[in-house]
Order: C-alpha cells, then sequence, then structure tokens
C-alpha cells in the first residue's frame, strides 16, 4: 500500500493517477486537505494530522510513502512568503511523526531551489546554498527525512525536480503557460532580453516515470536531481510554442536592464541509476498546447 501527499497539485495529480493505474485504487492513500474522490482519503485540518489517523482507519499497512505535498511558489514573488515555506517544514514533521511504523520507503520530492546559483551545469555537487526561504524550507525538510530514516532505519530517497512543465501547469506564472496564454489571446508573446539566455526544462511525465524507477531502490541513492540536461535558448523555446500553436504571430523582445543568468543542469546521476528516455520538447509542448485548449 503506498501513501501519497500533494495529490491536488501539478505533479500530485498525475502521480496519483499514474499510481492509482500501477497499483489499483485500493492500495493508493491520498493524505489531503480535501477528501479525494479516487482513492482512501485521510483528510488533515490546518496542516495538522489527527492523532492515530492512520490507525483509526485501518491503515497499519502502508510500505511506502511519497511525499510530493509542499507549498510551491507559483511565481517568484512567492519565494520567501514566511508562513507559506514555514508550513512545508511543520507539515514535514507531523508526516514523519505520524506515519504507520510499517512505513519502509520514504520518497521526499524537493527542489533545484536548494543549490546556489551557478553559470555552470547543475549538478549534485554544486553548492547547497538556497536563495530564498522556499529552497531553505525545502533543504531543511532533507535533512529531517534523512535523520528519521537513519534513526528509524528506513529506506529513503530525495528527489529535486527541475524545471517540470506539462499539462496541468496552467496556474504558474512560469514561461511555458504564460506564453501560452498570451498567443491564445492573439498577443505577440514577450521576451525579456534578446532571448539568448539557456534554460533546460522536462515533460512532467518524465517526472512520474523516474520517480517511480526510484521506487525500486532498496538503498538511500543520496539525492539526485531529476532534470533534463538538453537546454535551448528562450528564444527558441517560445519559437517552438509558436510553432505548435499554428498561430501566425511574432515574439516581442522587451529590453531588461538586468540580464538573466543561464539555468541548466547535469543529469549523469540520474542517467546513471535510470533508464530514461526525455520527451522531445516540440512534443511535451504539443501535448501541453491542447490541454490548455481543451484538445486532449
Amino acid at each position: 500500500m503506498i501513501l501519497l501527499t500533494g495529490v491536488n497539485g501539478f505533479i500530485g495529480k498525475k502521480l496519483l493517477d499514474t499510481c492509482i493505474n500501477l497499483y489499483g485504487k485500493e492500495n493508493v492513500v491520498a493524505l489531503s486537505s480535501i477528501e479525494n474522490e479516487k482513492c482512501k482519503t485521510i483528510v488533515y485540518k490546518k496542516n495538522e494530522i489527527e492523532e492515530n489517523a492512520f490507525i483509526n482507519a485501518g491503515l497499519q499497512s502502508i510500505k511506502t510513502v511519497i511525499h510530493a505535498g509542499a507549498f510551491t511558489p507559483k511565481k517568484m514573488s512567492e519565494s520567501n512568503d514566511i508562513l507559506n515555506c514555514n508550513t512545508n517544514i511543520y507539515f514535514t514533521q507531523k508526516l514523519l511523526e505520524s506515519i504507520p511504523k510499517s512505513v519502509e520507503k520514504f520518497i521526499f520530492i524537493s527542489t533545484l531551489d536548494v543549490y546556489a546559483k551557478s553559470n555552470e551545469p547543475i549538478s549534485e555537487n554544486n553548492a547547497v546554498v538556497p536563495e530564498s526561504l522556499y529552497g531553505f524550507s525545502k533543504l531543511y525538510c532533507e535533512k529531517m527525512v534523512e535523520h528519521w530514516a537513519n534513526e528509524n532505519n528506513k529506506v529513503i530517497q530525495i528527489l529535486r525536480l527541475g524545471h517540470v512543465y506539462g499539462p496541468g501547469e496552467s496556474l504558474y506564472q512560469k514561461i511555458i503557460p504564460v506564453t501560452m496564454h498570451q498567443i491564445n489571446k492573439n498577443e505577440r508573446p514577450k521576451i525579456y532580453g534578446d532571448g539568448s539566455v539557456k534554460r533546460a526544462f522536462i515533460y512532467i511525465e518524465d517526472v512520474i516515470f523516474s520517480i517511480h524507477e526510484f521506487l525500486k531502490f532498496n538503498h538511500y541513492k543520496g539525492p539526485v536531481n531529476i532534470v533534463n540536461d538538453q537546454f535551448v535558448t528562450i528564444q527558441h523555446l517560445v519559437n517552438q510554442i509558436i510553432e505548435v500553436s499554428k498561430k501566425n504571430i511574432s515574439p516581442e523582445f522587451i529590453v531588461q536592464e538586468i540580464e538573466s543568468k543561464d539555468v541548466f543542469f547535469d543529469a549523469s546521476k540520474l542517467k546513471s541509476l535510470v533508464n530514461i528516455n526525455f520527451t522531445p520538447l516540440h512534443i511535451g509542448l504539443k501535448k501541453e498546447w491542447d490541454s490548455i485548449n481543451n484538445l486532449i
């Protein structure tokens, strides 16, 4: 039996559907602030998990936990939201205190925001120096999970997710959904700067695949970046989105005083552990575009 948190989020929704398809809904439990119609749900309120909640629900046989639930900034201005960032730490603590002793494996979904900025591809060897309260909150949770595993002889895996895109991310103020919404309104998509800045994106299906692959390991592999190492320039990305939209439109370049820096990744560790074939960008963008326009 597997327990999931964050089942109402961008990644969590897809993770829940995949787990139900793989294991059957009778073997999947959601820990959520609202009832989930797809599977049995333990409902918590105000980040408080009721004492003996799992015992009272007859769920003492949970073997695996995937903790994907967290406050995640939907725009840059939320990265230092003190109250919401603190909930990441508090809720993870409560989760670790309340899960049944039957749990053998714990997957913690973290973020690349734990790293310091770098002009080189970001790998697991980069300095862990968060630049936001959000990054610090996730790093603190990583340390809590590692300590809990050592104290209780449990198998864990920390997975630091890169820039994830795909159907379901439309609520986030990120470049792909923002650009798609602009094009949908027949507005020229905006590119800040000259468009030469490099970024790397990983399709949500590749993330879900990777998470499930790590469930197969019985030993901690240390933190692993779930990233795509194929980068593109912002101009190329926007042009790809225009291409999948099939609209006759061109981007608008906006001068900015502060130049953005390249952000791309080293996926060597991921590829050494998991046999992954990354979804080509144009295919992933087409699926996201179709989802926004209710074509799939």
